[in-house]
């Protein structure tokens, strides 16, 4: 008799186990924020506490940034703040396009502070020579701003998890960026017309891989890029 019910038996441990790891799965995806009323102010004064999104390690170039820098960013987080007040619509959706640009910004910088003085004075309109120091604290604020805001994302919405819509978007962007500053170069300095053709499609590319990052649902997890 019990040797009939072992396959019923072993069945029912299957479907167990199966729910288990479906719901494993499901609560897994379930965006579940522990501060959904934390203001960006709030915060900020979290990171200035050392609070961070440990998700993004990986992509942190700078955990300490000069006092310049982190006064501006305070006053740039709070201009950013009132325009989430005013703009209206979902909050997260302004957060993350917030975050894209800023991170956007640090690379186009990054990549600047690699060319020379000369390059970067056709590259970049009202730059003049000597002012590197103020590009690389552009760049650093750029850097700092995505920090924050993403941490935001975190502990408001649970929209900051590895592998996300915002790594994709960096693993990706950095090569395109990388190139398109290459082919600008070449543009402007060299006169390839054809160089300047190719920078419009990466300019294509970067704006539908925003777009494509803005329409991602929260803790979707993409596959990293081999290495």
């Amino acid at each position: 008799m019990l040797r009939d019910l072992i396959p019923l038996l072993l069945a029912l441990a299957a479907a167990a186990a199966i729910y288990a790891i479906r719901e494993w799965h499901r609560r897994r995806r379930q965006p579940n924020p522990k501060r959904p009323g934390i203001t960006l102010a709030e915060t900020w004064e979290l990171w200035k506490a050392g609070v961070r999104n440990e998700a993004d390690t990986q992509f942190v170039r700078a955990n300490e940034f000069p006092a310049r820098v982190a006064a501006a960013a305070a006053q740039s987080l709070e201009r950013t703040a009132r325009f989430f007040a005013e703009a209206g619509g979902h909050e997260r959706d302004h957060i993350r396009r917030a975050a894209l640009e800023s991170a956007a910004t640090s690379l186009y910088l990054e990549q600047l502070t690699v060319y020379p003085e000369r390059d970067r004075s056709a590259l970049i309109r009202g730059y003049n020579e000597g002012m590197e120091d103020l590009l690389r604290d552009s760049a650093l604020l750029a850097e700092l701003r995505w920090q924050v805001l993403r941490l935001h994302l975190k502990l408001k919405y649970d929209d900051a998890v590895p592998n996300d819509w915002f790594h994709q978007f960096l693993h990706v962007a950095r090569p395109y960026i990388a190139e398109k500053v290459r082919l600008a170069r070449e543009f402007v300095l060299e006169m390839n017309e054809g160089a300047g053709r190719f920078v419009e499609i990466y300019d294509e590319l970067l704006n539908d891989l925003g777009k494509s990052a803005l329409k991602q649902p929260p803790k979707k997890r993409f596959v990293p890029p081999a290495r």
